[in-house]
Formats: C-alpha cells, structure tokens, sequence
C-alpha cells in the first residue's frame, strides 16, 4: 500500500509556517495532505512533552506523535482511542514540541535506499532485467526487523532529484517511503528521531521496543490490540 501523499508526493521536506509567525523546522516531513484547524484533535489521550516520552510511570505504555488536523493521523485515531482502552497511550503536539524533536534524514535516506530499476526512452519505460513496476508496487516487502516496507514507483525528474542527489534524471526509482529506523540505543528523547506524523513509540521499561509509522503501518499493527 502506497502512503498518503504530501503536496506531489509524500516523504518531501515541507515547511508550515505556523500561525505564530514561525517557521516549521524545514527537515520535518508531514504526511498529511492537508492540515485542517479541528479542536480537541486528541481529547482521548493523555498529553505530554517530547522531553517526558520515556519517563512515564507505566512499566508498558505507547505515546502518538501527531499533527492537528492530518488525514492520515484522524485515520490512525479510531486504532489508537481502541488501544487506549487496554493501554495507557500518551500523545505529543508537534506544535507544541517542534523545537526539541529530532527529524529523520529523509534526503539521505533516499540517497541510500532508493533503488535505480530503469529509464524511459523514447516515451517508453524500460526495465532492468528482473524488475518493474508491479514488483514494489504490490507490496510484500519486510525488513530485516519485520517492518513491513512500502515503495513508490517514479520517474526521476528535477524535484526528485533535489530530495535525492544521487539520482539520475529520466531514470525509473523504487522509491523506499518507510523509515528505517533503529531505537535499540535510545537512551534520552535527544536521540528519537521523527520521520513524520503520525509516528506512535511502544515504550517499555523506559525503552522503545517498537515503532509504527504512517497510519497503515498503525492499523495494521495495533488494530488488533
């Protein structure tokens, strides 16, 4: 399953000016498509700050980094009010929390992931032996962890290639559209790093012992909770 896109496609850096005149920390992607003014966005949960995220009493318990507003955190909302009756659940505002949160390095996380699987010529797509569209595009693919890995398929143009330098123009791109990130050594909030919202942490005995991304990865990890 594709991720929700952000402007012409999803995972790209995306600056909000916030209403206090502000600007959004430009390394900080969002995964929603549109941001609405909807109050009381997560009246179900229990906020708190990025700086208290893994000092909770609870031995066990998760905490929801959301945007207001988002589509795709009002889709992963119905999961989360459901693991909140079997779980404690905190949740922390990115505007409230957006100058102490770390950001994940999308650019060189493309530069690094994105595979090179063809080119266009003369108008026509031409792949690599072995690889095509369908191959990423119908999913299946998990990462060493379990995680289960979701890739676009497109078109290296002059606005991709600002988000990943090493590609070539005119070539065809798996584009890797899930975070790989490892929180075995998180010792402080210092080192969480946030590739987008919504991101829910599994938190316990003061460790993150897992991760869930983007509202598929949500609902189909923690729906059944």
């Amino acid at each position: 399953m594709k991720l929700k896109k952000l402007a012409k496609w999803n995972g790209r850096i995306l600056g909000i000016v916030l209403a206090s005149g502000m600007l959004m920390n430009s390394q900080m992607p969002v995964l929603a498509s549109d941001v609405s003014n909807e109050s009381n966005f997560v009246e179900s949960f229990e906020e708190i700050q990025n700086n208290q995220v893994l000092s909770q009493t609870e031995e066990e318990y998760y905490v929801y980094y959301y945007l207001e507003g988002c589509p795709d955190c009002e889709k992963a909302k119905p999961t989360l009010e459901k693991l909140a009756q079997s779980s404690k659940v905190y949740a922390v505002d990115y505007y409230t929390n957006a100058s102490s949160i770390s950001y994940y390095d999308w650019t060189q996380h493309y530069i690094d992931n994105d595979l090179d699987i063809g080119f266009v010529e003369n108008g026509e797509e031409v792949f690599y032996v072995g690889e095509s569209r369908e191959k990423y595009e119908n999913g299946g693919w998990f990462s060493e962890q379990g995680k289960h890995l979701y890739y676009d398929v497109i078109v290296a143009d002059a606005e991709y290639l600002e988000m990943n330098p090493s590609a070539k123009l005119g070539h065809i791109y798996a584009v890797l559209e899930t975070p790989l990130l490892d929180y075995s050594n998180v010792e402080t909030t210092d080192d969480i790093l946030i590739a987008g919202f919504p991101t829910v942490l599994h938190i316990k005995g003061g460790k993150i012992i897992g991760y869930f991304y983007d509202s598929p990865d949500i609902i189909e990890n923690l729906g059944g909770k």
